[in-house]
């Protein structure tokens, strides 16, 4: 068996796209989020507002990209700035 662990040397810049009652945190379009990688279970963790928080992998807009939905209202956070990370095997 392999194991993995993504080691985050400095995390995602992003921005919240559009406030969502249905987020985990009280955010609203143009907070400011520092992402952390993605979780075994395909959330994204971030740091917002002093607390941790996850948000489904399809609702991140990557950097330089699309949603994963058809209805961008659908992506809630954008990466505007791609940390550095390093997968340890």
């Amino acid at each position: 068996m392999v194991a993995a662990v993504n080691v985050i040397l400095e995390p995602d810049k992003a921005v919240i796209t559009h406030a969502d009652p249905g987020l985990d945190a009280p955010l609203q379009a143009g907070d400011q989020i520092l992402g952390y990688g993605f979780g075994g279970s395909g959330d994204w963790n971030y740091w917002a507002k002093g607390e941790w928080h996850k948000l489904y992998y399809e609702s991140v807009l990557a950097k330089d990209s699309k949603c994963g939905f058809r209805d961008p209202k659908g992506c809630y956070a954008r990466i505007t700035e791609n940390g550095i990370q390093e997968w340890w095997v």
